[in-house]
């Protein structure tokens, strides 16, 4: 009986056995159909998609390899790097489609150059800063330097009292130390000539007028500091875009490739105040004059692209196109609200350990 027993046992672990091994098998089997490229007759069909959120349909073939030559837009970033200086760079090209009624746009090219390992790609890309070259900002200075500024006394506007006069604010702002000396004299007249015309209202007629301050103080814009300068150019030329700002120097990528990669350009963004109503500021407080929102990556977009090592998409981005990221750096994706992912987004990817996805991944 016990050698029935021993049997049996043997029979349910042969069993097991042969049911893991087929699991294996299946998995493995699975893995690779899903590898296996789509012929290029069915590769040229165009795929209807649905779009859940809102039950249209659009048709993905064209919309996420731009078939239709809509124009590209640049998205720039602004980064600080770890010896404190800035960088503007471009990030990656797009383009705008619409999806279900709005005009949304679809990453179509990656910077290969754009070294970063961890990239999150964000909601809103700033397509436009505003940038002032460093020739433009020295020309300017080179043409204002020698213009006088002058802050004087007014004692004629109303009898007996001393107002600063001229380029007050200018004054006020750059050289303070001589605004508050025109400030401390124009005060102390106005209250020596309020006594004096008490003692004259009270009768006394050896009561004598304080001498009018004639203070006078002039500098040229030549004068200002470096630091000054990059705030008055703003004052000067660029109030239409919001007040408090200054222009800050920046290592300028995309100036620095087009003139063959050597040594560092410098230019200047805006940065550090508050924009009127039609622009905005980046996460840094940088002046941005036009932004976008992202709803897909294109076909091919990071195909080849080898500088990045993790992805993450933030939930706006609803559709991954045909080898969007083949042959590329890929190690870890994390995509949330993905709903659609083309044919062979991930081929080649031979770094790929590690790919999340959430709620709301409708097709692959």
């Amino acid at each position: 009986m016990a050698k029935a027993v021993s049997n049996k046992k043997i029979g349910r672990r042969l069993k097991k056995t042969v049911r893991r091994s087929l699991a294996a098998v299946l998995m493995l089997t699975a893995i690779g159909i899903a590898a296996i490229p789509v012929p290029e007759i069915e590769a040229a069909t165009d795929y209807d998609y649905v779009v859940a959120t809102s039950g249209e349909y659009v048709t993905f073939a064209n919309t996420l390899n731009n078939s239709g030559g809509a124009p590209e837009s640049t998205a720039y970033t602004v980064r600080k790097l770890s010896d404190g200086n800035w960088k503007y760079d471009w990030q990656f090209k797009f383009y705008n489609q619409s999806f279900s009624g709005n005009t949304l746009g679809v990453v179509s090219q990656y910077n290969s150059l754009y070294q970063q390992d961890e990239v999150t790609l964000p909601v809103n890309v700033y397509s436009n800063y505003l940038i002032i070259t460093k020739t433009d900002y020295d020309q300017y200075f080179t043409t204002n330097n020698s213009v006088s500024k002058t802050i004087s006394i007014d004692t004629t506007t109303v009898v007996g009292t001393a107002t600063p006069a001229g380029d007050v604010a200018f004054f006020q702002k750059y050289f303070t130390t001589e605004y508050d000396t025109i400030q401390a004299v124009c005060t102390q007249y106005n209250t020596d000539y309020t006594a004096y015309k008490a003692k004259v209202d009270a009768g006394d007629t050896t009561a004598v007028a304080p001498t009018p301050p004639t203070t006078t103080y002039t500098h040229t814009i030549g004068k200002l500091t470096s630091a000054q300068k990059e705030t008055y150019y703003f004052d000067a030329n660029l109030t239409s875009y919001g007040t408090g700002f200054k222009l800050t120097s920046v290592i300028d990528s995309i100036a620095t490739t087009a003139a063959g990669g050597g040594n560092n350009i410098y230019n200047y963004l805006v940065s550090g105040g508050t924009p009127n109503s039609s622009y905005g500021v980046d996460e840094n407080g940088f002046l941005v004059t036009s932004n976008a929102g992202i709803i897909a990556i294109g076909d091919n977009a990071f195909k080849g692209t080898k500088n990045v090592k993790t992805l993450i998409l933030p939930d706006e981005i609803k559709y991954i196109g045909t080898s969007a990221f083949e042959d590329s750096f890929v190690k870890s994706v994390s995509f949330r609200s993905v709903e659609d992912i083309g044919n062979l987004a991930f081929k080649n990817c031979t770094e790929l350990k590690t790919v999340s996805f959430e709620e709301g991944l409708i097709r692959i």
